[in-house]
């Protein structure tokens, strides 16, 4: 696969293709549950890719199959990013019945 490393305004190269963890995604974004009105729920719209906007990016993939791994692997992250997030909700939810 070809990295496609590309140079931001500052000179820092970055690989466009590069994902961090999704637990760590996922523990960042539920950091900010309650905060500026920040819902769950709201929170999922921001992780998730709209269907309409799955089709547009598997239509590329078949469209331009360099770029088909890739595209995929951004699809699975986002999954991932998705059931970590919930998972750590499950969590908090557990921990408060337990407490209450």
């Amino acid at each position: 696969m070809q990295p496609y490393v590309h140079k931001n305004e500052n000179g820092t190269e970055f690989q466009v293709w590069q994902f961090s963890e999704p637990r760590m995604e996922a523990k960042a974004l539920f950091a900010l549950l309650g905060r500026n009105g920040d819902t769950e729920e709201s929170l999922l719209e921001l992780i998730r890719i709209a269907p309409q906007d799955q089709a547009v990016l598997r239509d590329c993939a078949a469209d331009c199959p360099g770029l088909a791994a890739h595209i995929g692997r951004a699809l699975q992250y986002r999954l991932r990013v998705e059931e970590e997030f919930r998972a750590l909700c499950r969590r908090r939810d557990r921990a408060h019945c337990i407490a209450a």
